[in-house]
C-alpha cells in the first residue's frame, strides 16, 4: 500500500514503476491541497499530467520488462527570487555593563600594627568600597587573612562590610598567604557554580590581595629542619640519620636556609585546626612556599577557561613604612616580624604577573588614601556586527519546498491543513484559543499541548505578548526557559523563534554541530534556509539563500529624527535568492514580508550578550513570473537610498505646479485637501482601488508636516530594536511608493480643474 496525500492505491508486490512513476512525480514539486479556493494555478494541467503517468505506470506493470525510470530534469527554475541590498551601521561604541565581583584580600596580621599605626588601610578600603557601590552591577567580597581567614561572600550590603573595616577587629600572628588564596579559589568557583551560565560568561572577577610582608609560616617539605628537631637525638625524617649528623640541620640557626624555625607549625605532628592554615595538609609539609603561591594563582585563573568566565585577575598591594617609621612605633620589628620588604615586593609582583593583574605598593607615611583605587569600571568597546540573517515570514521550508505561510506563525498552510488547524489563525484552539501558538502546540504536542483544544493543556497562556519581539510568546519562553527579553539566549547569533522553528536549542550554543550528518553545520543550513534536521539531497533542489557582507568602515551617521552625529561601524551587505510565495491573503494576495535580523555586541569582549535589531522589506509574488518588485532587487545601499528619497521629494515637489498649492513646501495640508476634495471615494492606484482615508494615510505616512519626504536617513536607520518593531510603521514597502507615485499624479491631473464650479442650468 503506497499512500500520498488523500489517495490510497495499491502496489503489485511484483512491480514497482507505478511507485517509482509516482514518485518521480513529486520529487518534481507538485503540490497536493485540499484547501478550497488555494489550489495552484496549473492545477488541471497538472492532475492531466497524473493521469498519464499513472496510465504509463500501469502498461509498465502488464508488461515483462520491468520500465527503467529516467532522471528527472532539471526544474524550470521559477522567477520567484528575491535580493536585498542594504546597509547596516552599529550603535555608537559605549560603556559595556557587565556584573564585577571584586574580592578584597586584606592581611590582619600583628606586624601591620607596626606599618600602619595608622590605620590608613581602612579609610583607603572605606573609599574604595564607596566608589565600587556607585556601579550597580558591582559587588565585593571580603577576606581577613592572618593564622586565619574569615569570610564574606560577595554582596552590596554596606553592613556586611562593617566587622572587615573595624581597626579593633583583630590582628593574628601569621600572614598566611596560600590558605588565602586556597580560600578565594574556593569561594570564587563556589560563586561561579551558584550563577547563572549566561550571567556568568558576563562576569568579571577582580581579586585584590593586600599585605604588608612575606607570607608567615614559610615551611619547607621535611620533618628535620628546624631547631627543636635538629636536637632531640631523634631520626624525625626518617633517612636514619638524626640530629647533627643529618646534613638537613647544618646551619640550623640560619632562618633563610631553615625558615621553619620561625613557627613550630611547620614541623608539628599536632592535627591542624580546619579553620587555621587551610591548606596546610601532610605530615611536615612545604607550606606558603613562593612556587605554591604562583601554583595556586594559576588556579584561579584556569576557572576562566573551565567555566566560561568573562574574566579573573588578581592585583597586588604592599603596604610599608619607611623604616625609622616603623621602628619609633615597634623597635625591633624586623627581628620580631620577619619585614622583609624586597622579597615581599618581589613575591607580589610575581603574584600580579601571574594574575593578570597590577602590582602596586603604597607608602603609608606619605598622605592619601587612593591607594587601593583600581580601575573597576566597564569597558569601552566597539559595537560590531555579529550575525546577520534573513526570513520569509510568508514562508516555511516543507518537504516540497517553500510554501506560504498566510498567519505567519511558522506552519505551513499546507500542513495546518493536514492538521485542522487555521492558516489563517495563528492560535486555532476551539473557542477561543488557549494563547500558545499552532507551531508551539504542534511541536509539544508529546508533552500534553494540543493545538486543536484549548483546555490542553490546563494552564492557559495569559502572558500572550512578546518584550523581546523574537516572536515566541512570552508564556512559552516561560515554558522552554528561554530569556523573555532576549532574543538570543544562548548567544549563537540564532533567534530563539528560529532555532525552535528549526529544531535546534535555543538554550544551547549548537551552531557549529551537524544535527542530520549531512555535513553542513546547523548555522549554515538555517542561513541558507534548508532543513537542519534533514540530510540534505541532490533531489531537493533548493535554492540556498546566499550572504555576502563587507565593511564600509566608520562612519558619521545623523540619527534619524534627531540631529546626533555618531561615529559608527557600518557594513553593506547583500541577501540573494530569498525565495516568495504566492500567499492568499487579501486585500494584498501574493504579500511577502523579509525580515533581516542583525545582532551586535561590544567587539573583543568576552561574554557580553548582543542586541538584536531588524529591517523590514515588503514584496509580492502574483503568480509563477509576476512579482513586484519585477527586478527581484530591492536596493537600500546609500547611493540607491538617496536616490530613491530624491525621487519621493521631487514628486512632492511637482504638485507646487498646482496654483492651489502656493504654500506647500512648508506645508503638508494642501496635498491632504486635495486628495479628499479633488479625487473620488474610491482612487485607482497600481491596479488598486484605495478608499480616500487610506490615500491621505498613505501621504501622511510618507510626507512630513513641512513638506519633506518623511523616511529614515541614512538607509542603516532602517533598522530599528527588534522589541520594539511594528511592521506598519518601520517595513519599507516599494509597492506603496508605487502607489504613493500614482497618487500624485492623479492629484497633479485632478487639481487643475478641481473647484471649478459647475455651469449653471440656462
Amino acid at each position: 500500500m503506497l499512500q500520498h496525500g488523500p489517495a490510497i492505491f495499491n502496489v503489485p508486490e511484483k512491480s514497482r514503476a507505478f511507485a517509482n512513476a509516482w514518485d518521480w512525480f513529486t520529487m518534481n514539486g507538485t503540490v497536493m491541497s485540499t484547501r478550497p479556493g488555494r489550489w495552484p494555478l496549473g492545477e488541471t494541467r497538472t492532475q492531466c499530467g497524473l493521469l498519464a503517468l499513472l496510465a504509463l505506470a500501469c502498461v509498465a506493470g502488464c508488461s515483462d520488462t520491468p520500465l527503467q525510470p529516467a532522471d528527472p530534469d532539471e526544474l524550470e527554475r521559477v522567477d520567484n527570487l528575491l535580493t536585498i541590498r542594504g546597509e547596516y551601521c552599529a550603535e555608537p561604541d559605549a560603556e559595556v555593563v557587565f556584573p564585577v565581583k571584586v574580592m578584597l584580600a586584606v592581611d590582619q596580621s600583628n606586624s601591620l600594627q607596626c606599618t600602619d599605626n595608622r590605620n590608613r588601610r581602612f579609610d583607603a578600603l572605606n573609599s574604595m568600597i564607596d566608589d565600587l557601590r556607585e556601579s550597580p552591577s558591582t559587588q565585593v567580597g571580603f577576606l581577613g587573612f592572618a593564622n586565619w581567614v574569615r569570610e564574606l561572600p560577595f554582596t552590596r550590603d554596606r553592613a556586611a562590610y562593617a566587622p572587615f573595616l573595624d581597626p579593633a577587629g583583630g590582628l593574628g600572628p601569621a600572614t598566611d598567604y596560600q590558605g588565602t588564596l586556597a580560600t578565594i579559589l574556593r569561594m570564587i568557583e563556589q560563586d561561579i557554580l551558584d550563577t547563572d551560565p549566561s550571567e556568568r560568561a558576563r562576569t568579571r572577577y577582580v581579586i585584590v590581595m593586600v599585605s604588608d610582608g612575606s607570607p608567615m609560616p614559610l615551611c619547607l617539605a621535611g620533618c628535620e629542619d628546624d631547631i627543636t628537631n635538629c636536637t632531640d637525638g631523634r631520626d624525625n625524617d626518617g633517612d636514619g640519620l638524626s640530629d647533627g649528623s643529618d646534613p638537613d640541620c647544618a646551619d640550623i640557626n640560619n632562618a633563610s636556609i631553615h625558615p621553619d624555625i620561625l613557627s613550630g607549625v611547620c614541623n608539628t605532628d599536632e592535627e591542624i585546626p580546619d579553620d587555621v592554615y587551610v591548606d596546610f595538609s601532610g605530615v611536615c609539609p612545604a607550606y606558603n612556599t613562593t612556587p605554591q603561591i604562583l601554583q595556586r594563582v594559576r588556579d584561579l585563573l584556569q576557572l576562566q577557561d573551565l567555566y566560561s568566565v568573562g574574566g579573573i585577575s588578581l592585583n597586588t598591594v604592599l603596604l610599608f613604612s619607611p623604616q625609622p617609621v616603623v621602628e619609633s612605633v615597634c623597635p625591633d620589628a624586623a627581628a620580631a616580624f620577619g619585614l622583609e620588604q624586597d622579597s615581599a615586593r618581589a613575591l607580589l609582583q610575581a603574584m600580579a604577573a601571574e594574575g593578570n593583574g597590577t602590582f602596586r605598593d603604597a607608602n603609608l607615611a606619605m598622605e592619601g588614601d587612593d591607594f587601593l583605587q583600581f580601575d573597576f569600571r566597564s569597558l569601552q568597546a566597539e559595537k560590531t556586527l555579529m550575525s546577520l540573517t534573513a526570513q520569509n515570514h510568508h514562508a516555511v521550508l516543507t518537504e516540497n519546498g517553500w510554501s506560504a505561510d498566510t498567519d505567519r506563525d511558522g506552519l505551513s498552510d499546507a500542513d495546518e491543513d493536514e492538521a485542522g488547524t487555521d492558516p489563517d489563525n495563528p492560535d486555532s484552539d476551539i473557542e477561543g484559543g488557549d494563547g500558545y501558538t499552532d507551531l508551539f502546540e504542534q511541536r509539544l504536542v508529546g508533552v500534553g499541548f494540543d493545538a486543536l483544544d484549548n483546555t490542553v493543556p490546563a494552564l492557559a497562556c495569559t502572558e500572550t505578548g512578546d518584550l523581546d519581539g523574537d516572536r515566541l510568546r512570552d508564556c512559552e519562553e516561560s515554558f522552554l526557559g528561554t530569556d523573555l527579553r532576549h532574543a538570543d539566549t544562548d548567544g549563537d547569533g540564532l533567534s530563539d523563534f528560529v532555532e525552535f522553528e528549526r529544531g535546534t536549542d535555543p538554550l544551547e550554543d549548537d551552531v557549529q554541530v551537524d544535527l542530520d550528518f549531512d555535513g553542513l553545520l546547523n548555522e549554515a543550513e538555517i542561513l541558507a534556509g534548508s532543513d537542519p534536521l534533514i540530510p540534505d539531497a541532490e533531489r531537493n533542489r533548493i535554492v540556498p539563500i546566499q550572504y555576502e557582507r563587507s565593511e564600509l568602515g566608520r562612519k558619521d551617521i545623523t540619527r534619524f529624527g534627531t540631529n546626533d552625529v555618531e561615529e559608527r561601524q557600518c557594513y553593506e551587505f547583500e541577501v540573494a535568492d530569498m525565495q516568495l510565495v504566492v500567499t492568499p491573503l487579501v486585500p494584498d494576495r501574493g504579500l511577502n514580508r523579509i525580515l533581516v535580523h542583525s545582532m551586535e555586541g561590544p567587539n573583543m569582549l568576552a561574554g557580553a550578550r548582543s542586541v538584536s535589531y531588524v529591517a523590514c522589506f515588503e514584496a509580492f509574488l502574483y503568480g509563477e513570473s509576476a512579482k513586484s518588485p519585477a527586478d527581484g532587487i530591492i536596493d537600500v545601499r546609500e547611493e540607491a537610498w538617496e536616490q530613491t528619497l530624491s525621487e519621493v521629494q521631487g514628486e512632492i515637489d511637482s504638485l507646487s505646479e498646482c496654483p492651489d498649492f502656493p504654500a506647500l513646501i512648508d506645508n503638508r495640508d494642501p496635498i491632504v485637501a486635495a486628495v479628499r476634495d479633488c479625487l473620488p471615494e474610491g482612487i485607482p492606484l497600481d491596479g488598486f482601488e484605495v478608499s480616500a482615508d487610506d490615500a491621505v494615510a498613505l501621504v501622511e505616512k510618507y510626507v512630513a508636516t513641512n513638506g519633506a519626504v518623511n523616511m529614515p536617513t541614512p538607509s542603516s536607520e532602517l533598522f530599528v530594536p527588534l522589541e520594539s518593531f511594528n511592521p506598519n510603521r518601520h517595513c519599507y514597502r516599494p509597492w506603496e511608493l508605487d502607489r504613493l507615485s500614482e497618487l500624485f499624479r492623479l492629484t497633479r491631473e485632478a487639481c487643475q480643474t478641481c473647484g471649478e464650479e459647475e455651469p449653471a442650468d440656462p
